[in-house]
């Protein structure tokens, strides 16, 4: 019980250095611009973005 107490009194601490670091900060402005019905909306924008890459590398390849 005590090992718990001095664990979560530990992890405060930390936590606060952790979530106010550079990657925390990315963290939450991330989870703030995506909801949850639009990531399916995102993934597919970038599926189609990814696939012009695709198509226009392959271009550049065979033209090499």
């Amino acid at each position: 019980m005590v090992l718990m107490i001095v664990l979560v009194v530990l992890m405060i601490p930390i936590l606060a250095i952790v979530l106010d670091s550079q990657l925390g900060r990315a963290l939450a402005s991330r989870l703030e611009q995506r909801g949850l019905g639009e990531g399916e909306t995102h993934m597919a924008e970038r599926m189609v973005f990814l696939e012009g890459e695709v198509d226009r590398l392959a271009t550049e390849l065979s033209r090499l």
